[in-house]
């Protein structure tokens, strides 16, 4: 048996490990040995793990020197203790970790910081080994963030799994990848366009949609939205019928995230989609304009209703709320409109703020003829080139 021994690391590596883990940890079952971080080394490469017993995250760190053939044996340590406590070193320290009969001990150099946690003994298998498909390959970590936040709030955020909690991914075509989310009242899409006459190293394939479950999706986002992540390039590939793997090589680590496949069918949105013949009609606005007045209208909405009035006008855009207990307020913002009479709706606010809180630029707002088609907003993702979209569809209320 191969003698185990200590892994040296960063306090600043180690603390951006368990951010990283977090979404993994906090899924994790029931079950002995689930909640724990996996250590491993081979060479000058360390890699800490965290399996929920369906998603998978693998973070490997280069550590700097000259590369040693040592190779010891994996060890668990419980997680819950040890990142709340790593998250707090100071960023300059060099932490040894060191497995024992039982528990597993932490110190820096001059033993002056020194903590012993549980050892947790257990064989889970992380991820299987199988021959990757790739999806996609060369995507910029910073574009695939941007809409992975606009997404976001569109999923289920009910505790049991279903279909509404999960994010779809499909490639239509060799240059587009595309992004949908869906709770049932509300439709996210996002569209990043590739285009190698842009400078773009990408590649794409087309096939089915991909399903990515709760987990994975906080997970994902986590990593992306870290700074160490901005110019990093984010991959997908596919193991078979068993899941799928997202790789993201940033200067700090090498990521690989596995997911399950998911058997669930994703909600047939298509035809929730109204046709532009189905509109009556469109008002544009500028983004940070629009997310004010939401703001201040918001302090009148009825709490449990959230009702918003929206009316298009040739004048502008009227945003009005009114409650019992707070009274009502009432706003109107110039805008380029292409209304040939007023149009009126009423949505629920919220899902409104929640759409324009991750665009840049000017929204664009349109109304369908037909009370049961949802409302249009499509806008520019933040930070992004300008063919990167994000388009939501809501549902309007009945007053």
């Amino acid at each position: 048996m191969t003698k185990e021994t200590g892994i040296k690391l960063g306090a600043k590596q180690l603390s951006l490990a368990c951010r990283m883990l977090s979404p993994i940890l906090k899924s994790c079952r029931c079950t002995p040995g689930y909640h724990s971080i996996l250590f491993a080394r081979a060479g000058s490469a360390v890699a800490l793990s965290a399996f929920d017993g369906a998603t998978a995250l693998t973070l490997t760190f280069t550590l700097n020197g000259p590369e040693s053939p040592e190779k010891g044996e994996p060890f668990r340590v419980a997680a819950e203790t040890f990142c709340d406590w790593a998250q707090k070193l100071p960023d300059d320290e060099e932490m040894e970790i060191t497995p024992q009969r039982g528990k597993v001990l932490v110190a820096n150099g001059d033993k002056s910081i020194r903590a012993a946690f549980l050892r947790v003994e257990a064989d889970m298998t992380i991820s299987p080994a199988l021959e990757e498909e790739r999806v996609f390959a060369g995507v910029p970590a910073s574009r695939l963030s941007a809409a992975l936040a606009a997404c976001a709030p569109c999923r289920e955020v009910d505790i049991a799994p279903t279909p509404l909690s999960h994010l779809a991914i499909a490639v239509p075509s060799t240059h587009d990848l595309k992004l949908v989310a869906t709770d049932g009242r509300r439709l996210g899409l996002c569209n990043i366009r590739l285009d190698t006459d842009a400078g773009d190293d990408f590649e794409l394939r087309l096939g089915p949609q991909l399903l990515v479950p709760r987990a994975g999706f906080s997970a994902l986002r986590r990593i992306l939205t870290s700074d160490v992540c901005a110019h990093a390039k984010v991959s997908l590939s596919r193991l078979g019928s068993v899941g799928f793997l997202f790789s993201i090589d940033s200067t700090a680590f090498h990521a690989r995230l596995f997911s399950p496949a998911v058997t669930m069918q994703f909600p047939s949105y298509e035809p929730v989609i109204p046709r532009a013949e189905d509109m009556a009609g469109a008002a544009t606005v500028e983004a940070d304009v629009l997310r004010s007045v939401l703001r201040r209208v918001e302090c009148f909405s009825n709490t449990l209703s959230g009702a918003l009035d929206l009316e298009c006008t040739p004048d502008g855009l009227r945003l009005g709320a009114a409650d019992a207990e707070h009274g009502e307020s009432s706003e109107v913002i110039p805008t380029i409109t292409t209304f040939p009479e007023p149009m009126r709706r009423t949505i629920n606010i919220q899902y409104l703020l929640d759409a324009v809180a991750s665009v840049d630029g000017h929204v664009s707002l349109a109304f369908p003829g037909a009370l049961e088609k949802p409302i249009h907003l499509s806008a520019q993702l933040p930070g992004t080139a300008e063919s990167d979209t994000f388009d939501c569809y809501i549902m309007g209320m009945r007053r």
